[in-house]
């Protein structure tokens, strides 16, 4: 009897490591069938989206070019759907000063104002005394 446990334990066993590696195979063969995208900037390595909220997609994509890997992340949303706008972040409602993205983020999140995404996109110089005073101004 001892002896037939055993068998049905090395069995079990058996079968449980053949199910570990089955998911790796079937996920090799999706990522072969993938359809990855053609762009000039690049071979496309990785395409993957999320949706943030209700219309706003979040994609982020990792391609290979002659400088290297590089990541492209973006948000896209309908802006003539009535939940979702664009804002601009500023430093404490001031036009110039240099603060970081989650950090202004936080100071616009509220209930009723809930902050999804943000985009890093200075546009002042910062070499030198980096004032945090806008290009142009």
């Amino acid at each position: 009897m001892r002896w037939y446990l055993r068998q049905i334990n090395v069995v079990i066993i058996f079968v449980l490591l053949i199910s570990l590696l089955q998911p790796g195979a079937i996920v090799r063969a999706s990522i072969s069938d993938l359809y990855l995208p053609a762009t000039d900037y690049g071979t496309v390595i990785d395409v993957r989206q999320t949706e943030l909220a209700p219309g706003a997609m979040y994609t982020w994509i990792d391609l290979q070019n002659e400088r290297g890997l590089q990541k492209i992340h973006a948000v896209e949303f309908n802006p003539q759907q009535g939940n979702l706008e664009p804002r601009a972040g500023t430093k404490d409602v001031k036009v110039y000063g240099m603060k970081g993205v989650t950090e202004m983020a936080m100071y616009a999140d509220s209930p009723g104002n809930r902050v999804i995404a943000g985009i890093n996109g200075d546009f002042y110089e910062i070499p030198g005394f980096a004032t945090g005073v806008p290009n142009g101004l």
